[in-house]
């Protein structure tokens, strides 16, 4: 049973990893770097297709070299170029956050950290937006510090140099296989995104190596006996916390890694406590911070009230003047707001709204083919949203 879950899920994830690189080899999407956030798809052209296959052929000529070269030498290699790419970002970028959530997550802890809780009352960003709590705690800790923006970004820098390391540590686990491992280490480095995300301070950076952390400290525990799985279970089950704690839309990453524990339990039993422990994490982390900030503000803070996700499911759907399909178009503010920053009676509205919407949606089938043909694409084709838009750029 087990080997046949294992099957299932290695095919299920081809599928969906094959379907992205299609798209991705297919159309190219841009987004202006400005507030309106105008979104450009356009089909790869022909040219970029010779380099597709130049590539290839680099791969299939050097695959001997691969093969043979020692894959700490290729590590290490690939380190250097990137931390000094990296260093050039962070001391020539902008000392600035951009003004979006990366900046009022900031404001918000300079201000707790002085003792003013300004940012909790009625209509400010964390009555809004509770669940970045977790990313102000631990941006309060770095923030005693220091409140110096390169400071930031490199810290930043060292996360995701980190996170190189654990997906080649990750690789010589999974795959005791040379190229694969060199591969890994090349194509960290190659992968732009992951370097200029060094400028964007907003928890991703931090959750993505903490989640690496549990996926890595994981696979120990299912290689390890005795004490030693228990000790890189408890590890996995605090990484998977603390990219929770940063980075709440990390729980995707939480529950596979639960998942994998459960599949474990067909060979050994116990497994069912880590498994536990992993999914455990996401309701103790949120009914922490919710005491604790709740004792400090001296005022019931809870994670689960603010804006209604659901109304992040209805701006999924819709689609604004400038053409954007799924994009941020205000509209979870605005039902927060306008309800008087009252949760229940905003998710009242986003439910109504979800009723039409989907109404709407069943009649028109052609536009509905069209706009999520649409928003696919511009979700999974744009390779600098999350990161050059992100960065220290003018608004």
């Amino acid at each position: 049973m087990k080997k046949i879950l294992g099957n299932i899920a290695l095919i299920l994830g081809t599928i969906l990893i094959s379907f992205t690189f299609i798209l991705t080899i297919i159309y190219n999407t841009l987004i202006s770097t400005d507030w309106y956030e105008r979104v450009y798809i356009s089909r790869i052209p022909s040219a970029l297709y010779c380099i597709y296959l130049i590539v290839l052929l680099i791969l299939i000529t050097n695959y001997p070299i691969l093969k043979k070269i020692n894959t700490k030498i290729v590590l290490s290699f690939s380190l250097i170029l990137f931390i000094l790419a990296g260093l050039y970002l962070v001391f020539n970028a902008d000392p600035y956050l951009r003004n979006a959530d990366q900046m009022w997550v900031w404001n918000a802890v300079k201000n707790i950290n002085n003792g003013n809780y300004v940012d909790f009352e009625k209509g400010q960003y964390l009555n809004a937006h509770p669940l970045q709590l977790g990313l102000v705690t631990f941006e309060r800790l770095i923030a005693t510090f220091s409140e110096n923006i390169t400071f930031l970004y490199f810290l930043n820098l060292l996360f995701n140099i980190g996170s190189i390391i654990l997906l080649w540590l990750i690789s010589k686990i999974v795959y005791e296989n040379t190229v694969v491992q060199n591969l890994t280490a090349i194509i960290s480095i190659l992968f732009t995104p992951l370097l200029f995300n060094t400028l964007f301070v907003y928890g991703n950076v931090y959750g993505l190596t903490f989640l690496l952390g549990a996926v890595y400290t994981q696979l120990l525990s299912l290689n390890k006996k005795g004490k030693k799985r228990i000790i890189y279970g408890i590890c996995t089950v605090t990484l998977a916390g603390m990219a929770y704690l940063v980075k709440p839309n990390f729980e995707i990453g939480i529950v596979a890694i639960a998942i994998v524990y459960f599949l474990a339990i067909f060979g050994k039993k116990h497994y069912i406590i880590l498994a536990l422990g992993v999914l455990l994490v996401i309701p103790t982390v949120n009914i922490a911070l919710g005491k604790i900030y709740s004792y400090e503000v001296n005022r019931n803070i809870s994670l689960s009230r603010g804006i209604p996700k659901l109304t992040y499911v209805v701006m999924g759907l819709s689609e604004d003047s400038n053409g954007r399909i799924g994009w941020y178009t205000g509209y979870n503010d605005r039902a927060f707001s306008d309800n008087n920053y009252n949760t229940d009676k905003a998710e009242k509205l986003a439910k109504k709204d979800l009723r039409i919407r989907v109404d709407y949606l069943k009649k028109h089938k052609v536009y509905t083919r069209r706009i999520f043909r649409l928003k696919l694409i511009s979700t999974w084709t744009d390779s600098t949203y999350q990161s050059i838009w992100n960065g220290p750029l003018p608004t």
